[in-house]
């Protein structure tokens, strides 16, 4: 029996000495977490104190982009053709192709698609790897032999 008290101090000890660490983490953490409410306080009044500004700078923005949109443009000369030809030209860039008809232009001679094709030796079988060659040997081995009739 002196075994079995023995046993249960050890484990009714080990018991109260996890109640008590336990009891000091929860203080910790009940003191972290205050802080951290605190933190959490103070920051929230920083931008309550700063979020007049920031709606301010926010409403001057909405205003000048409005502004911007709804601003009339200034009237333009308006172009003459050949002006309006020579913008269309540069910008598809037709000023340096080649506009000649199409009878004109030389022809080419037939297409051979084989021409730069090389030659390659033909594809001779891999011998079986020698465990494909064992494992073929087994199963010739297992396999039943019938007499030829």
């Amino acid at each position: 029996m002196p075994l079995l008290n023995d046993l249960k101090k050890i484990f009714f000890g080990a018991k109260s000495v996890a109640k008590h660490q336990a009891g000091k983490v929860e203080e910790e953490l009940t003191t972290q977490g205050d802080e951290l409410l605190e933190m959490g306080k103070r920051a929230a009044a920083v931008v309550a104190d700063r979020a007049p500004e920031y709606i301010q700078r926010g409403k001057d923005a909405l205003e000048e982009l409005g502004d911007a949109v709804f601003k009339e443009p200034e009237p333009s000369p308006e172009p003459s053709t050949k002006q309006a030809k020579e913008i269309i030209d540069d910008e598809l860039n037709f000023g340096n192709l080649d506009l000649t008809r199409e009878r004109d232009a030389p022809k080419s001679g037939s297409i051979d698609f084989e021409d730069e094709l090389e030659e390659a030796d033909p594809i001779t079988p891999k011998e079986p790897s020698a465990l494909r060659q064992v494992a073929d040997a087994g199963l010739d081995a297992a396999a039943p032999h019938r007499a030829s009739r």
